[in-house]
């Protein structure tokens, strides 16, 4: 098993503020070269559950990253001196993530279309590269469920979501070739149109699609326009030699049967279409997909004690930078469900990758993290499972990568559970991987298979910012 490839897929996330954990693994290196092979690491599963990607680092759940800890990516002379279709071949691993993508109907289990669809993109992520995927979330039908499109090498699949299953409508539509112009889609009119020509642009055709669900079938209801620019005299539907070429000679079709020029204007679609296309990448997607609502807290003292340490957040933080109270501070803002309680969480971000986090019990609020920095130094960041009380933060340099555990015990700190280490072989003289776990009472060795067992699953997401002081205001007045 290729435990190595999925630490190269997200190398260019740790260091934008959009990064997404739970589908982009960063590697950064010490100076002794770049992690040439990643590692992927799945295990059977049922529908299209997957695994949560882990890779190794011998340092134990970063507190606090520094920009000095930033490495210089180098690359190691096997990795110049690759063929290219070695480096572009697809592992066994990916291709069997691509087997699963072409199921029709995803039984993921989830009551929420935004887990949903993450798990849809995690799937992407095992079967990708991370540059090959781009996505868009579109309004199709008009609903409250947003659909899912997916790009992979000008070929466009879309997914919608009912009942805890992921429907593909689209199916690797392709485009760009042959005088194919691309999808395009009404917003909320269930109506998607592709315009593609023939010879030069002598054969127009506009194909009209209006793609539903009937139960779990999938039915595509559609009409082709056809216009040409020749005098078709023998009828076979193709421009030939002698046969006279121009507007004044042009003939209508509705599918197989010609109908007349006013007709066919009738027929032609006038509204507004826009492109129907991958506009963002996977991380960027996911960002959207994790952005919790926004909710009004109903306890009062929760309320106040939320204003007051946000004050005090931002009278500190003036402060220390010296601004007065008319400057601009780059923070911002988040309420989660951390644990499950009744009580939401407060984020409170600097900038783009430093947090701090509270909780609020009995009229007194505690902070559980103060001013953490992630992205610098190969740390990933910080993430939860909404509601499951469950806290992860992973950091990795080119020959090792660790991953934390953690809960919010009874005394509203975040305790330690345990950490699990996996060291790269082929950064040591012997070759072999070796695994590790970690408590507060100290480190074991461990079998592989002993620490899959340790890797908690689901869904994780950043804990960080993602409203303005003032919206987050209204959700507390």
């Amino acid at each position: 098993m290729n435990k190595k490839k999925g630490l190269i897929i997200g190398g260019v996330a740790a260091l934008t503020v959009v990064i997404i954990i739970t589908f982009v693994i960063v590697l950064t290196n010490n100076g002794k070269g770049k992690d040439k092979n990643s590692k992927e690491t799945t295990k059977d599963t049922t529908s299209i559950e997957t695994t949560t990607e882990i890779e190794s680092n011998t340092e134990k759940d970063t507190e606090q990253t520094t920009e000095e800890e930033t490495t210089q990516e180098k690359t190691t002379e096997e990795e110049t001196t690759k063929k290219p279709e070695e480096k572009d071949k697809p592992s066994e691993e990916q291709l069997a993530y691509r087997e699963v993508l072409k199921n029709q109907i995803f039984e993921v289990g989830y009551d929420s279309y935004k887990e949903a669809y993450l798990h849809m993109l995690q799937v992407y992520r095992m079967a990708y590269e991370y540059g090959d995927v781009e996505c868009s979330l579109v309004d199709y039908d008009g609903d409250d469920i947003s659909e899912l499109v997916v790009e992979v090498n000008s070929g466009i699949t879309m997914y919608t979501y009912k009942a805890g299953k992921v429907y593909k409508l689209i199916d690797d539509w392709g485009y760009g070739a042959g005088g194919n112009h691309g999808y395009e889609y009404i917003p909320g009119k269930q109506t998607i149109r592709n315009y593609d020509t023939d010879y030069a642009g002598l054969i127009i055709y506009e194909t009209y699609f209006e793609i539903e669900l009937n139960g779990d079938e999938v039915v595509n209801n559609q009409k082709v326009l056809k216009k040409i620019f020749f005098d078709d005299v023998n009828n076979n539907g193709v421009p030939d030699d002698g046969e006279n070429i121009g507007e004044e000679y042009a003939s209508y079709y509705l599918d197989k049967n010609e109908i007349t020029a006013d007709k066919y204007s009738e027929i032609k679609a006038k509204d507004e279409y826009v492109m129907l296309s991958g506009a963002l990448g996977l991380y960027q997607i996911s960002e959207i997909l994790e952005k919790p609502d926004l909710v009004k807290v109903s306890d009062a003292g929760c309320r106040e004690a939320y204003l007051k340490t946000i004050d005090e957040f931002e009278h500190e933080l003036r402060i220390r930078l010296e601004l007065d109270d008319e400057e601009d501070i780059s923070t911002s803002y988040a309420l989660i469900d951390f644990n499950g309680d009744d009580t939401l969480e407060l984020v409170c971000q600097i900038g783009a990758c430093t947090i701090s986090f509270y909780t609020y019990e009995d009229g007194k609020v505690y902070q559980l993290m103060d001013e953490r920095g992630w992205g610098a130094g190969g740390n990933h960041g910080y993430e939860y499972i909404p509601g499951k009380n469950i806290y992860r933060n992973e950091d990795s340099d080119s020959g090792n990568h660790t991953t934390s555990y953690r809960k919010l015990n009874d005394n509203n700190e975040l305790e330690l559970m345990y950490y699990i280490v996996v060291e790269w072989g082929e950064y040591k003289k012997d070759e072999i991987d070796r695994y590790y776990k970690g408590t507060k009472d100290g480190e074991v060795e461990i079998t592989e298979a002993e620490y899959m067992e340790l890797i908690i699953e689901g869904n994780f997401r950043l804990i960080k910012g993602w409203y303005s002081r003032e919206e987050i205001e209204d959700c507390l007045q």
